[in-house]
């Protein structure tokens, strides 16, 4: 199995086995058989804070803002020290040595685990007495980890089982116990939409859902696999008995990276964020990895016609991607997201030549519906999850066989479209109907030639639409008002060829024929942007904020960057290089971005889902200088 990971950084200040890693994004701690504890910040070679037990420390945890870490060890003791050193500030007991700790996300709770048979539930600054939950068999507990409510605790254990507890509350008993382990439970992490992994001796690492039940996805090794990680958005790490690192895909099981470095099996790993992975092992050594981010982790390849997908969406709750396929073939197919299924679930015919090979699609803020653009000047709206010839609604935006080049819904709610033509005009229409009147309409001043102006974006409050221009302007409008003239304006100075607003509607950003990037400030014209990113591209092709706004990604030529929103830096976050890239949609849940692209061999359509990360990484930044 092909990978391509970079060792950016290796850690060797312990002088026995490293036990465990954790990581709050920006420091790592690590524990060893060496009575010691120690945290590093920013790629220095020596750890900022070394902190010392009178035993083998067996887990390590940091605390989310950082400021805290927890600790286990052979002493029978958890302690919470402070990162910046000293004695410890809390100090509880078990009966026997401390095998696994965890701060809940929240940071109030604090759990451990132990032979004794027992998992201890702290309520930190506090002196009341931990909640005890005791394994109805007295096995010994290897691990535990919170959910990111912070409601639940699951625990693995020696002899197989995996028990999931109430954090707080009088129940004694597992809320739920799982038996499929032949061997030790070695670890147990909870994903970000809170499925259940358990990796084991048994070789085998098991993902539960723990509320839509089901039978688990099975990633199976070769090796006893002591330690699992989930990554912000989803993916899966795993360290294990034969001194590798794998990447698994959670939900079909498969291993998608395996990474070789350490001389000695790997027994923890964790995730800086995505991309960025530390681990830890008995070759006294801690690892930082960079991943090669040119590997999809998804792709469909739409085999009922050639040429090229243009346009791409993910479905709100990211489930679904769709893609209108332009040059000619005017179908919408709509893949699972986040399989390698080249059979869509549906398809639909937009019975629309194009001009341009632009066939814009968007969805509904609910996701029932989607709407789609393309010639002969219609924008068709259709019931995405139903497999239809005919759409449910028809706008005749222009008689005339003229690009519809973009569509785009209002941001609360299904009720309203809008769509953006060759002749210059934004028009928003009520959705349910097969009206050709316009509720609203907007001219775009001075334009002779819009054929590379790709989209429009409603803010989003809904209190404004913007769009960008050939002459080099971005113009933002009063929504759902028949505005002579735009609100705001701002000179890009290139041919705009799309735009897009921040999820957080502080900022609009702009790409254009210069290559360029800018971010303008909301309720303030000029010429003058609040930052400005070089993609080293002919011409940008799209713009897609991530869900939360903090990132930024850009497609043009063979590249898609992922910016930092605000950054003044001209360093992308991520880049990732493929062939021909159109475009790109940033707006998944979990933090992937979809994109549309030239098959290599021009004879079939690709859509391709990446991983990313949504920050930079402080650990990497001085790692790689």
């Amino acid at each position: 199995m092909a990978s391509d990971p970079q060792n950016v950084y290796t850690f060797l200040g312990h002088k026995d086995r490293v036990s465990a890693v954790s990581s709050d994004g920006k420091q790592v701690a690590s524990s060893s058989d060496d009575k010691t504890v120690m945290i590093w910040e920013s790629g220095n070679d020596t750890p900022s804070c070394t902190l010392h037990h009178d035993h083998s420390v067996l887990s390590v945890a940091l605390s989310h803002d950082g400021t805290l870490v927890v600790t286990g060890s052979g002493d029978t003791t958890v302690r919470i020290w402070s990162t910046a050193g000293g004695s410890p500030i809390f100090h509880y007991d078990h009966e026997s040595y401390v095998s696994s700790v965890a701060f809940s996300p929240s940071g109030k709770l604090v759990a451990s685990g132990s032979p004794d048979g027992t998992v201890r539930i702290w309520k930190f600054r506090s002196s009341d007495p931990p909640c005890v939950r005791r394994d109805p068999q007295g096995y010994h507990v290897t691990s535990v980890a919170f959910s990111r409510d912070n409601t639940l605790v699951a625990s693995g254990s020696v002899q197989g089982p995996v028990m999931v507890w109430e954090a707080t509350g009088d129940r004694k008993d597992p809320r739920y116990t799982f038996t499929e382990h032949e061997l030790s439970v070695n670890s147990v992490a909870f994903s970000p939409n809170d499925k259940l992994a358990s990796c084991s001796t048994d070789q085998s690492i098991r993902i539960r859902d723990l509320y839509g039940g089901g039978d688990p996805v099975i990633c199976k090794d070769s090796t006893p696999v002591f330690s699992i990680a989930f990554s912000s958005n989803g993916a899966l790490a795993s360290g294990g008995n034969d001194r590798l690192v794998k990447i698994w895909n959670p939900d079909s099981g498969d291993s998608r990276y395996e990474i070789s470095g350490h001389e000695d099996s790997v027994t923890s790993v964790v995730f800086l964020s995505n991309g960025l992975l530390v681990s830890g092992s008995i070759d006294s050594t801690v690892k930082v990895w960079k991943f090669d981010n040119d590997r999809p982790l998804y792709r469909h390849t739409y085999t009922k016609t050639g040429g090229s997908t243009i346009s791409v969406a993910f479905s709100p709750d990211g489930k679904y991607v769709a893609s209108g396929c332009g040059t000619g073939t005017n179908i919408i197919p709509i893949f699972t997201a986040m399989d390698n299924s080249n059979d869509p679930l549906y398809e639909f015919w937009n019975d629309q030549t194009t001009t341009r090979g632009n066939l814009p699609v968007a969805y509904s803020p609910s996701g029932i519906y989607l709407a789609s653009g393309g010639c002969v000047g219609k924008v068709k709206i259709w019931e995405a999850q139903n497999q239809s010839d005919n759409p449910l609604y028809t706008h005749t935006h222009i008689d005339k066989e003229v690009d519809v080049i973009s569509v785009a819904f209002s941001s609360l709610s299904d009720e309203h479209v809008a769509s953006f033509a060759e002749d210059g005009k934004i028009k928003i229409w009520r959705t349910k109907d097969n009206s050709n009147e316009p509720l609203y309409t907007y001219t775009l001043p001075d334009i002779t030639d819009i054929s590379q102006s790709l989209n429009i974006d409603f803010s989003p409050g809904d209190d404004y639409i913007v769009s960008g221009a050939s002459h080099g302007m971005v113009y933002i409008w009063d929504a759902f008002a028949n505005s002579a003239s735009p609100r705001y304006t701002y000179n890009h100075g290139s041919k705009v060829t799309t735009v897009k607003f921040s999820p957080c509607g502080k900022y609009v950003a702009s790409g254009g024929f210069d290559g360029l990037v800018k971010i303008w400030k909301v309720g303030e014209s000029g010429d003058i942007p609040k930052y400005t990113h070089t993609h080293n591209a002919d011409w940008i092709w799209t713009l897609s904020f991530s869900r939360g706004g903090e990132c930024l990604a850009s497609s043009g030529g063979d590249k898609i960057k992922v910016w930092k929103t605000e950054d003044e830096s001209n360093n992308p976050l991520h880049t990732y290089n493929h062939n021909l890239v159109n475009w790109v949609d940033f707006s998944h849940p979990l933090g992937y971005i979809a994109s549309t692209t030239e098959n290599p061999n021009k004879d079939n359509p690709l859509i391709l889902i990446w991983e990313t990360g949504e920050m930079a990484n402080t650990l990497l930044d001085k790692a790689t200088e």
